[in-house]
C-alpha cells in the first residue's frame, strides 16, 4: 500500500511534477525553434503551464519580505497569466525563457526544488 504524504509535502511533490513537465516542453520547443518547425500545439502547451504555474505560485510570493527583488521580478510577468496569448509571438521566445528563469527562481525560493526531506 502507498503511504499518504502530508498535505504540504503532497503539494511539493504536484508542484515538482507541474515543473518538470514544463522542463520537457522547454525542451521540445527549443529543439523547434532551432530546427524553425512551427509546432503550435507544443508551443501553446508550454506557454499554457508556465502561465498557470505562475498563477499557483503567486500567492505563495506575494507579502513576502525577505525576498521582494524576486517577488516584484515575479510580478511583472502578471500580464502572460492574464493574457497568455502575448506569448505566442514570434518575437517572444526570450521572454518565454526568462518567464521560465523566474519561475525557477521563485521554486527555489520557496524551497519547493530542494529534494532533501
Amino acid at each position: 500500500m502507498d503511504e499518504l504524504l502530508p498535505s504540504g509535502k503532497l503539494y511539493t511533490h504536484v508542484l515538482l511534477e507541474k515543473w518538470t513537465e514544463i522542463l520537457g516542453l522547454s525542451e521540445q520547443f527549443r529543439t523547434n525553434l532551432l530546427l524553425n518547425n512551427s509546432d503550435h500545439e507544443a508551443t501553446f502547451n508550454y506557454i499554457a503551464r508556465l502561465t498557470n504555474l505562475w498563477g499557483e505560485l503567486y500567492p505563495k510570493l506575494t507579502g513576502r519580505h525577505d525576498i521582494s527583488d524576486l517577488v516584484q521580478e515575479f510580478e511583472r510577468y502578471s500580464q502572460y497569466y492574464f493574457d497568455p496569448s502575448q506569448l505566442i509571438a514570434p518575437d517572444k521566445s526570450e521572454e518565454i525563457f526568462k518567464l521560465q528563469a523566474i519561475l525557477r527562481r521563485a521554486l527555489e525560493a520557496l524551497r519547493i526544488t530542494r529534494y532533501e526531506d
